[in-house]
């Protein structure tokens, strides 16, 4: 299995909300406090279905959301040609907090 997590230190999502936003066009807050069309994460959660993988969230409002993506590893015979990192360390970049105050930026 490859596993990718991505942790955000946005406002959180409630509990009843956690399988919503994996739906088409549905937002975990209203769409005119901060935009976009509500696709992300259903598109993200196709993606990872197709590839036979799967995608959870573990959130509290106000706390943020940790999203984690596992991925069977394919096999030898499909991976020809494709570079190995067999044995690497893996490779983490820690984003820059974005303010959660609409309007914040706009100074």
């Amino acid at each position: 299995m490859g596993r990718l997590v991505v942790v955000d230190h946005g406002l959180g999502i409630a509990p009843e909300d956690v399988e919503r936003i994996f739906q088409r066009y549905e937002q975990a807050i209203s769409a005119r406090s901060f935009g976009g069309l509500g696709l992300g994460l259903y598109i993200a959660r196709q993606i990872v279905d197709a590839h036979g993988g799967t995608i959870q969230v573990e959130s509290q409002p106000g706390a943020g959301s940790t999203f984690t993506i596992d991925l069977p590893k394919r096999n030898a015979a499909s991976d020809e040609g494709v570079p190995s990192r067999r044995g690497a360390e893996p490779t983490y970049r820690k984003l820059p907090r974005k303010s959660t105050s609409p309007g914040a930026g706009d100074k």
